[in-house]
């Protein structure tokens, strides 16, 4: 199975991803605006994520203070993503 994030998109990633490199694949840092581009989201929505607690876990590499560069690992958004998969809603129009 294509990893999530590659799924129909034709994006390139830093590695290529494919079973045997996925180890190496799983440990690749991604920056907020690779992850919006991957995702189709914006940058700003992950950037209120870290600040209201939604959004997929992201390391900050800076000890002190909430400033520093902020990176994803492509496993933990590619499990972010899994996690809001949904069946369909049945919606009835007002039935």
């Amino acid at each position: 199975m294509e990893p999530l994030l590659t799924q129909g998109r034709g994006i390139a990633l830093p590695t290529a991803i494919s079973p045997k490199n996925r180890d190496r694949a799983a440990k690749a840092l991604l920056t907020t605006k690779e992850v919006a581009t991957l995702t189709g989201l914006s940058a700003s929505y992950f950037e209120k994520g870290r600040i209201y607690g939604y959004g997929p876990k992201f390391i900050r590499l800076k000890a002190t203070g909430k400033t520093g560069k902020i990176l994803y690992r492509l496993e933990a958004v590619e499990e972010w993503l899994a996690a809001q998969e949904r069946e369909p809603e049945v919606f009835s129009h007002g039935r």
